[in-house]
């Protein structure tokens, strides 16, 4: 799904020319807070679980598998992921990325308090988060240091914004309720603003699909805005065990359509 979730940045490599450079590593930061074999234990009477693995297909082929665990108690709530590149992209890149967020949850808002991201990749283990008070981000801090730790957005603005992952988890865990499709997040990682939004596109008794749209805000260079601002995309969810359970999504990035198809 486009990528409101912008965590993993990959870098040059000798490559198939629609796959280098830099910038068309931006798949991974769209995808990347979904992540897979997460590490949560479950403390016992846990009000609620949730895992969740999707393969990942550009152009139809693969090129990862991300996938989330996700646990909902007393009034908290606690998410964990990885991502694993796999075909090509895996052999070439060797890119990890894990993420963690715990925080608070009240009638369907989520809260984060704080998020925590570890990247791998040729240029060693680098871990980011953010922690949150009352609802408002603080600046992003990095292990090792970066000179830049923070972009042109004050994080004190943004109160009210969720981290990727907690996004990506509020979209993608299992939905209760008649209309899984009824969303709107502002999404932060720390940098940039982005907004998500799902509305109905087509319902049967054991199918809907909507209709959604990933939109770059705020952040961004203005080289990214002409781009590609929005990002369409849709999420077919099937009802399972009296929960509607997302099992494809279908989404433009800048490369062409790519497919998540649950695992």
């Amino acid at each position: 799904m486009p990528v409101l979730f912008c965590l993993v940045r990959g870098r040059d490599v000798q490559m198939p020319r629609w796959m280098r450079t830099q910038e068309r590593m931006r798949l991974f930061r769209f995808f990347a807070g979904m992540a897979t074999a997460a590490a949560l234990a479950f403390p016992a009477g846990a009000e609620r679980t949730d895992s969740v693995s999707f393969k990942v297909y550009l152009k139809g082929l693969p090129i990862g598998i991300l996938a989330f665990n996700g646990i909902e108690k007393d009034g908290a709530y606690a998410v964990a992921g990885k991502l694993k590149a796999t075909g090509i992209v895996g052999a070439l890149l060797k890119v990890g990325y894990e993420a963690e967020v715990r925080g608070a949850v009240a009638n369907g808002a989520f809260v984060p308090a704080r998020y925590k991201e570890i990247r791998d990749d040729r240029n060693g283990r680098r871990t980011a988060w953010m922690e949150y008070r009352d609802g408002v981000p603080g600046p992003k801090r990095y292990d090792p240091p970066r000179k830049s730790t923070s972009g042109v957005i004050d994080p004190a603005t943004q109160k009210g914004t969720v981290d990727p992952l907690t996004a990506l988890y509020v979209v993608l865990r299992d939905q209760d309720g008649p209309d899984p499709c009824d969303r709107a997040l502002a999404i932060f990682d720390g940098k940039k603003r982005a907004g998500l939004r799902l509305s109905p596109l087509a319902a049967s008794p054991e199918e809907v699909r909507c209709s959604g749209e990933y939109r770059r805000v705020a952040g961004y260079s203005a080289r990214e805005m002409r781009e590609k601002p929005v990002f369409p995309f849709t999420i077919t969810y099937r009802l399972s065990g009296g929960r509607w359970r997302a099992e494809r999504i279908d989404t433009d990035t800048i490369h062409g359509r790519a497919v998540l198809r649950r695992r």
